[in-house]
């Protein structure tokens, strides 16, 4: 697959030994704050782990454990995942960041820009931070569930043990409408 802004590979030196960069891997956490995928240890030019690579049962808590200490507003789903080839790998999963903006915690605020991490400049950082809180409603997705109460008996004293109660005001008592919880059916 090939990188792009929700997705990047990266050696498995990024996290393991003398070589580890938390700092980097966190400034593409921080860019990924749309949501993302990085693919750690996996080379740039591959597009399998080695065949004999594995993953200690640890490395995932701690990856998370540094990103949280270097990051502000971040949140990551680690995952080992085995490769057809035998080799492992971690899949780490950046959650959009809908609400609030991420920063690493040196105050570092960066974008995906096609296939590169890159600090966002500050007209960027001005409009992100102006239009940050009017996302969440523009990329809140109805779901539209409907649900069936398994048993209508308590669903029905439910309704009336609130419609009697002295402690519901009376607007929601009085509530009738089709979408309302209070209808009985």
């Amino acid at each position: 697959m090939e990188e792009n802004s929700e997705f990047d590979k990266e050696s498995i030196k990024t996290v393991l030994g003398k070589t580890a960069n938390y700092g980097e891997l966190s400034k593409d956490c921080v860019a990924f704050a749309n949501g993302g995928v990085l693919q750690i240890g996996i080379e740039n030019n591959s597009d399998l782990p080695g065949s004999t690579q594995r993953v200690s049962d640890d490395l995932p808590e701690k990856i998370v454990k540094r990103i949280n200490e270097l990051t502000l507003n971040v949140a990551v789903r680690p995952e080992i995942v085995p490769a057809d080839n035998g080799g492992q790998f971690i899949k780490l999963q950046i959650f959009p960041s809908q609400v609030s903006i991420a920063s690493t915690t040196k105050g570092q605020f960066l974008f995906r820009d096609h296939d590169k991490s890159r600090p966002l400049l500050p007209d960027e950082l001005s409009r992100l931070i102006s239009d940050k809180p009017s996302y969440k409603w523009e990329t809140k997705v109805s779901q539209n569930v409907i649900g069936r109460w398994p048993n209508t008996k308590k669903l029905r004293d439910f309704i009336i043990g609130i419609r009697s109660s002295d402690r519901v005001s009376d607007l929601l008592k009085s509530c009738r409408k089709k979408k309302c919880f209070l209808t009985i059916r």
